[in-house]
């Protein structure tokens, strides 16, 4: 079952042919948290997903522990994606760091020119990063463009980017290219408006999510994630590592509360829903947080697709993955945006993809051409030897006269032709180029005309580098040459002038 709208036929046709001639380059998505990594592949709209547990030890709030069981990892996760195909094989992948701490923060802006918004985001992100701006990596996105209250709405977003850079570099010594890092907010946001979840796209809604790793509280306005935060178990759980359920319901209870007056302080549209994706915890959830709201508290669903209500995260990093880089505006934590990486990784395969198949095609279209030329050919050449009408020897005698006499004819009227293209006298040519050069302030000390069509030298002295110029393109504006061939080493100095050499078609 397809889980997001169908194009036509047509339309889906020319896809699949960019995808195989290597011109459009879809990625998977995947999902890293601290106890499981979760794949997510669409072909054609199916999802298909592959789960891997992480044993303790080896990550903690997203940082890699133990680097070779971490490799060791996602080889099966790479091995279950690319099936028989070598290991050398490179997968693109849409990253979502599930168990890093991440950091959200909505700001305005006055409305100001788009080539200075850049860079007064940049600054603005500069002011609030919650660390020094070497250690961390942020990216924003516009959220809106209000005229009414002059103001641009932009949410940033902060991560530590010593975690991306490890985890990136890791990825890719087993055959995974990072092409976008985002949070599990923006990809559970994006699994909400693109994946089939039958809700209004232009709805506002408030978003909780419970999975191994805490709560998540989201506002999403029209399809776009506007603001969220987490709260992990390790902040609510007791000494022994559980959560009570007393702790449980005041932490989801705060949550909820907080995320609402977040967005009442910010919008004043109301909310349309509140969605709830928490898998065997939904109906604790749902009705805990119906008791805190008014508006309708509803499940999250992607389709009938058990795989993908196990792995909604992964889910939507996947549904970005299809998106072609011209159209990707969400946000990305790599150090440059996810366009620019998407371009270059689609350049690597489309080379090493044609590097190979090239060699193939043109092969095979000479072994096509050969067979054409032997059968289809061969069979013209045939039927046009046997049309030929048969001839007297007496007509092949007097053809054999005629033959030297057409020949020595048709030399006369080339020879003729060739005298006419150039009967103009050189004379009147050699008039118009001094005057020019004396428009020009050049004085010329030699002048080849050769026959018509080859170059014309011209060489000449002259009392500046500039005048030499304007007599350059003198030539050429007053229709004297085509183009005009004046090399540096051609302008030499000489005593209080210069002397040039250049040639004229």
């Amino acid at each position: 079952m397809k889980l997001y709208s169908i194009s036509p036929n047509i339309k889906s046709l020319w896809e699949r042919v960019l995808i195989w001639l290597r011109i459009v380059l879809p990625a998977d998505g995947m999902e890293i948290t601290d106890h499981v990594i979760r794949w997510c592949r669409l072909d054609d709209g199916v999802p298909q997903t592959f789960a891997v547990k992480v044993p303790p030890g080896v990550m903690q709030d997203g940082k890699i522990l133990d680097r070779a069981a971490f490799a060791a990892l996602m080889v099966q996760v790479h091995d279950a994606g690319s099936g028989s195909r070598s290991a050398a094989t490179k997968d693109l992948v849409v990253l979502t760091l599930g168990s890093a701490p991440t950091f959200m923060h909505l700001f305005y802006l006055p409305l100001i020119e788009r080539n200075s918004l850049d860079k007064a985001i940049i600054l603005n992100l500069q002011m609030i990063s919650p660390s020094d701006g070497a250690a961390t990596s942020a990216g924003w996105q516009v959220l809106t463009e209000d005229a009414e209250k002059n103001r641009f709405e932009v949410v940033g977003v902060f991560i530590n980017r010593a975690l991306i850079d490890e985890m990136t570099e890791v990825l890719y010594e087993v055959g995974f290219v990072t092409v976008a890092v985002e949070s599990k907010a923006l990809s559970l946001a994006r699994a909400l408006a693109k994946g089939g979840s039958g809700l209004d796209v232009q709805g506002s809604y408030i978003m909780v999510s419970c999975d191994d790793t805490g709560m998540d509280f989201m506002i999403i306005r029209k399809g776009v994630l506007c603001f969220a935060y987490a709260i992990p178990w390790h902040e609510i759980a007791n000494e022994q590592g559980q959560v009570e359920d007393e702790q449980f319901a005041a932490a989801l209870t705060r949550g909820v509360r907080q995320i609402t007056n977040f967005y009442e302080q910010h919008w004043s549209d109301p909310v349309t829903a509140a969605v709830i994706a928490a898998d065997n915890l939904l109906p604790t959830v749902q009705a805990t947080v119906a008791g805190v709201v008014s508006y309708p508290v509803v499940p999250f669903m992607v389709g009938t697709n058990d795989a993908v209500r196990g792995a909604p995260v992964a889910f939507g990093a996947a549904l970005r993955g299809v998106v072609p880089h011209r159209g990707d505006r969400d946000v990305t934590l790599l150090r440059s945006d996810a366009s620019e990486v998407y371009q270059e990784e689609s350049a690597v395969f489309f080379l090493r993809f044609w590097r190979f198949a090239l060699p193939m095609i043109l092969g095979f279209v000479v072994i096509a051409a050969a067979l054409g030329d032997i059968i289809w050919l061969g069979r013209i050449e045939q039927a046009a030897t046997s049309a030929v009408p048969a001839v007297s020897a007496g007509v092949v005698s007097q053809l054999a006269t005629l033959t030297p006499a057409a020949q020595h004819f048709n030399q006369t009227v080339t020879m003729i032709q060739a005298i006419e293209v150039s009967r103009d006298l050189k004379s009147a040519v050699v008039t118009r180029f001094e005057a020019v050069a004396a428009s020009s302030g050049i004085t010329i000390t030699h002048l080849m005309l050769g026959a018509h069509g080859t170059p014309t030298t011209i060489a000449g002295t002259a009392s500046s580098e500039d005048a030499i110029v304007a007599f350059k393109g003198a030539l050429i504006s007053n229709a004297l040459a085509v183009s005009v061939a004046l090399p540096l080493s051609g302008i030499q100095p000489q005593g209080a002038g210069y002397t040039f050499t250049m040639t004229a078609n």
